[in-house]
């Protein structure tokens, strides 16, 4: 929630300002704890863990897709197909969880997303539907893994123990995105619709409240 309420805090700002206003802000809060070390006020502690970082690197990734990385990169689905690789192979050589979780798992993380925008395009000539419903539910998902994953442990876990880490990360996966597609379904897919159904009202109201005060009363 912090996130978005910096990102719509920004909207008050001039556009050109804006990505440059919350990177900065959200890489200062990320880059403090190594400064100040950990704090005794947890709320100090959550909002300058490095995962803020992390909203930042995401926000530079979707500015340099809009300006066409993906359209404009040589050969993209090979350089698609390598950074997924080596951003999947970056995680196997990272410490325990530290301040430096935005090397250990940010830059990977974009390093896959980035490689996977490549090769969307390659993928859009031939759809998946079952990739494409998950990237649409992808919000959902996001919102949902949380309590989705810990349910499913609850469950799965005693069933296979410590001795199958393996199967019960995948079992959490495929929970957490059945789960999330629920959600998209039945929550996210009806208020989308019906939010964009009430907003058309309001443009229409608007338009035709307009139109009035331009007609020249009889």
């Amino acid at each position: 929630m912090f996130f978005y309420a910096v990102f719509a805090a920004a909207l008050f700002l001039p556009p050109r300002a804006r990505l440059v206003a919350v990177v900065f802000l959200l890489m200062t809060l990320a880059s403090a704890r190594l400064f100040i070390g950990v704090s005794e006020h947890a709320a100090v502690n959550l909002y300058t863990k490095s995962l803020v970082g992390e909203f930042a690197l995401g926000m530079l990734l979707g500015f340099a897709y809009q300006k066409g990385f993906a359209r404009a990169a040589e050969g993209g689905w090979r350089l698609g197909i390598f950074l997924v690789a080596l951003g999947a192979a970056a995680t196997l050589f990272r410490d325990e969880l530290t301040p430096a979780r935005l090397i250990h798992f940010g830059v990977p993380a974009l390093l896959v997303v980035a490689g996977a925008l490549l090769l969307e395009r390659q993928v859009a000539r031939r759809p998946l539907r079952g990739l494409k419903f998950l990237g649409d539910a992808s919000y959902s998902i996001y919102l949902v893994h949380i309590m989705a994953q810990a349910v499913s442990l609850k469950f799965i876990g005693p069933a296979l123990g410590a001795s199958a880490p393996a199967l019960a990360v995948l079992a959490q996966t495929l929970f957490a995105c059945l789960a999330g597609g629920i959600a998209h379904v039945m929550l996210e897919k009806p208020l989308t619709r019906g939010a964009a159904r009430l907003m058309e009202s309001v443009k229409k109201r608007r338009r035709s409240a307009a139109k009035a005060a331009l007609t020249p009363a009889e």
